[in-house]
């Protein structure tokens, strides 16, 4: 069982801890347009894609023995200097995309090496398989995919993070005022910021291009799942890019949406449960929703009706406890579990047909 999770932030991380509880075969794609805080620091002065969210989906998806390490990459610099606010993750991953160049060969003795490996040989592995290359478009995205996979090795994580487009680009929203006037808002950080309405957002340029590692992986996936997150700059942020919605379109996958637990302000603050659907469905007519995970005070009947006419399966279920203010892993390993039994059901339907035929 494949499961890939696109997003990016708390979102992301939260639904790679619950697939980790059904599966080692995880797969994160992680928005990369993110350009605030730290990200948006080191992407400034460095030129490098935004580390943030790689590094949540990385911590998520690490092992518990891994802990001391995952406490060192968490780790976030306090103080007023130029350190300050700086997370030391986000420090690392540029580290290894530097050491790495641009572009880089090869680290395929390195993705192969057991995750269990001695950490002195780790790094010894790293310094001899990261050499630099001629420049190209190509051998850039290797070196940054690769990059991410050293990380993943030196956690010694389950599954893979993969940035949704090695190209560097922004963010463009069309949304509107209590007046109904339009307005386009470039940069996810102002995007948020502004508290308008959204109804879309594209990629600025609009012509990058999908990360082939991540087309291959969602071609091959059992599950996709879209949410929870930031609405329109995590989640509707990574099915923007390029070639992401066909391929997913054109995946057997099926196709879990997950909605947040309550409105966010900047992103979905004037959203009714079915709008988690609809902006899927006007963003990307071509992605078939096949299953929706919403607490149940969501399944009003405006919404049901429209997973109804989606034909979208509905898993209405306690997501997080009363202390929480995001989803449960558990709970949510648990629900999408009905997702997986959603597949299946599919899947037996379709060797009796074949049969039958």
């Amino acid at each position: 069982m494949k499961i890939v999770a696109l997003g990016g932030g708390h979102g992301l991380a939260m639904t790679l801890r619950a697939a980790r509880e059904l599966t080692d075969d995880v797969v994160a794609v992680v928005s990369m347009a993110d350009d605030g805080g730290s990200s948006g620091r080191l992407r400034q002065e460095f030129g490098v894609l935004p580390p943030g969210d790689v590094r949540m989906a990385l911590l998520a998806l690490a092992d518990e023995q891994c802990e001391p390490q995952a406490q060192l990459w968490g780790h976030r610099f306090a103080g007023d200097g130029e350190l300050s606010g700086h997370n030391l993750g986000n420090l690392l991953l540029t580290a290894l995309w530097q050491i790495a160049g641009a572009p880089i060969a090869s680290l395929s003795s390195t993705a192969e090496t057991s995750s269990t490996a001695e950490t002195s040989s780790t790094a010894e592995t790293l310094k001899t398989s990261m050499p630099r290359a001629s420049s190209g478009p190509e051998s850039t995205a290797d070196s940054i995919v690769l990059g991410i996979d050293a990380a993943a090795q030196l956690l010694g994580i389950s599954g893979r993070v993969l940035p949704v487009s090695t190209c560097h680009y922004a963010l463009t929203a069309t949304a509107s005022d209590d007046t109904g006037e339009v307005f386009e808002i470039t940069g996810q950080a102002d995007i948020t910021a502004s508290e308008l309405t959204i109804h879309r957002v594209t990629t600025n340029p609009p012509d990058i291009t999908a990360c082939e590692a991540v087309l291959d992986e969602i071609a091959s996936a059992d599950l996709v799942i879209l949410g929870p997150g930031s609405w329109f700059t995590s989640v509707l942020a990574a099915t923007a890019v390029p070639g992401i919605a066909a391929a997913i379109a054109e995946s057997a996958a099926t196709v879990v949406v997950v909605a947040n637990l309550r409105p966010q302000m900047g992103e979905s603050q004037r959203f009714q449960p079915e709008d988690y659907l609809l902006s899927i469905r006007t963003a990307h007519e071509s992605i078939r929703v096949n299953v929706v995970i919403v607490p149940p005070n969501f399944a009003t009947a405006e919404f049901l009706s429209i997973a109804t006419a989606m034909e979208a399966t509905v898993v209405a279920t306690v997501l997080a406890d009363d202390t929480q203010s995001g989803h449960n892993p558990v709970l949510l390993a648990r629900a999408l579990q009905s997702a997986i039994a959603v597949r299946e059901n599919s899947c037996e339907q379709g060797a009796h047909g074949n049969h039958d035929s």
